[in-house]
């Protein structure tokens, strides 16, 4: 500028300022002028920034706009969601996806407070990542981080996994043509029922392992009647099995040696399956909406609590816990009075439930959830699977598919993968050892499985 350059302007808009207003920054006149300056945004967010230069003389001619922009954005939120599940020799980690990372990194450690600093790095993880290579035994802490172009973000919670090594065997290898489904245990036996086309064996199998024997054969040539032989449940207590046998319409509640022999029907009823043996009585659903107990050894029939129509149930010592058909409400029947307290209302779905001696663990539909028996707040143990049995120490469940047995400590914690395998059934515990029946697909042997605890 021939008469000087006095002043520039900057701003964010595009509209040309006058050479009055405010805002303009004065400067020693000079025919030519060049500097960098420190420019404050208004604006805020991550986008696109444009800022616009005008030049002024003492005259107070105005430059055309010079203008430059800038993207800003910010490094990505931690990953949440995440997860542990051990294996053998492995830890596999899981997390929910971040909005705006483009990679994931892995810290991990045999420490507990593991942090970017202190842990080993594993770069580009995606979720579900395997760590392999670990020692069995031994626990594994991790935290995940989240990345994009801008920068890397904080640790996420802490999880951790132990993998542990167990031994499997194989108890009882069955025919490709029946189907397994419930599974009981004695000191020395597995019990499982086989089922075909025109009825059910009870079978059992010592728990080292051997031949596999027929207890009974429910089946009309053994059962009178057109309809009572299909096997419903049943229940080892002592030495006799107590269960239900029936078709739609015609039921039977049984009592039968775990040697074999006679069986004895301990009462025909009109719509129900057996619930529990406690102190010498059986209890059954009756008449599709009652609960009714017998002795063990028969007599007459004394009804409990109408209950309306029972779903899934599970028993203690002192009450019988169930899940009613219409409005899928758990419940809880106290055996010596009869008196029922709803537990969890507002339910959508229908699924089995699992007792121990101090909690209640069910899934409403997604996860699997946890109440104190004598009531308190419900907590979230997993976010997906069906319970099976738990053990007072970790509650064993399977995947939504059924392909997979997993633990979880009863007070949550890391998941552990006990096996994968194709439509897992009953599962049982001892004290040292994990039972299950396994129905592969079509055409291939069914299996009772045994594995000793890890």
């Amino acid at each position: 500028d021939s008469v000087g350059v006095t002043g520039y302007y900057a701003s964010e808009t595009s509209t040309t300022p006058s050479a009055s207003a405010s805002g303009w920054t004065s400067v020693t006149s000079t025919t030519s002028y060049s500097a960098t300056v420190a420019f404050t945004l208004d604006s805020v967010g991550d986008n696109t920034k444009t800022v616009y230069v005008w030049f002024k003389d003492v005259a107070g001619n105005i430059s055309a706009s010079s203008s430059d922009s800038i993207t800003l954005g910010s490094a990505p939120s931690a990953p949440t969601g995440v997860s542990a599940t051990a294996g053998s020799g492995q830890v596999s980690v899981s997390w929910s996806s971040v909005s705006g990372a483009t990679s994931y990194n892995i810290y991990w450690s045999t420490t507990s407070g593991v942090t970017k600093t202190t842990g080993t790095k594993i770069t580009g993880g995606t979720s579900s990542y395997t760590h392999t290579g670990l020692t069995n035994g031994t626990t594994y802490y991790y935290v995940v981080t989240a990345v994009n172009s801008y920068g890397e973000s904080s640790e996420s919670s802490q999880v951790s996994g132990t993998p542990t090594s167990s031994t499997t065997l194989t108890l009882a290898t069955l025919s490709a043509d029946v189907t397994l489904s419930r599974i009981a245990l004695d000191s020395n036996n597995v019990y499982f029922d086989e089922n075909y086309s025109n009825g059910s064996r009870l079978k059992k199998v010592s728990k080292n392992g051997g031949s596999a024997i027929t207890v009974f054969d429910f089946n009309a040539s053994t059962i009178s009647g057109t309809e009572n032989y299909g096997l419903s449940e049943f229940i080892v207590s002592g030495s006799y099995i107590y269960g239900g046998i029936g078709g739609y319409t015609g039921h039977a509640i049984f009592k039968l040696p775990v040697d074999g022999g006679s069986l004895t029907i301990l009462t025909n009823i009109t719509g129900g399956s057996i619930l529990g043996v406690i102190g010498g009585e059986v209890y059954f659903r009756h008449g599709f909406s009652t609960i009714s107990k017998i002795s063990v050894n028969g007599g007459a029939i004394t009804n409990v609590a109408s209950v309306g129509f029972v779903r899934s149930y599970d028993y203690d010592n002192t009450s019988i816990y169930y899940q009613v058909y219409d409005g899928k409400d758990y419940r809880r029947v106290d055996i010596s009075s009869g008196t029922i307290t709803n537990m969890i209302t507002g339910n959508t779905t229908e699924f089995n439930i699992v007792v121990d001696s101090t909690n209640l663990y069910y899934n409403p539909g997604v996860g699997i959830k946890k109440l104190p028996k004598g009531g308190g707040s419900v907590t979230t143990l997993v976010s997906s699977g069906y319970p099976r049995i738990s053990d007072d120490t970790y509650l064993y469940f399977v995947s939504t598919d059924s392909s997979t047995l997993m633990r979880i400590p009863v007070n949550g914690g890391a998941i552990t993968t006990l096996a994968t395998d194709y439509s897992i059934g009953g599962v049982e515990v001892d004290t040292s050892s994990i039972y299950w029946v396994v129905n592969p697909v079509s055409g291939e042997s069914r299996r009772v499985m045994k594995m000793t605890k890890p």
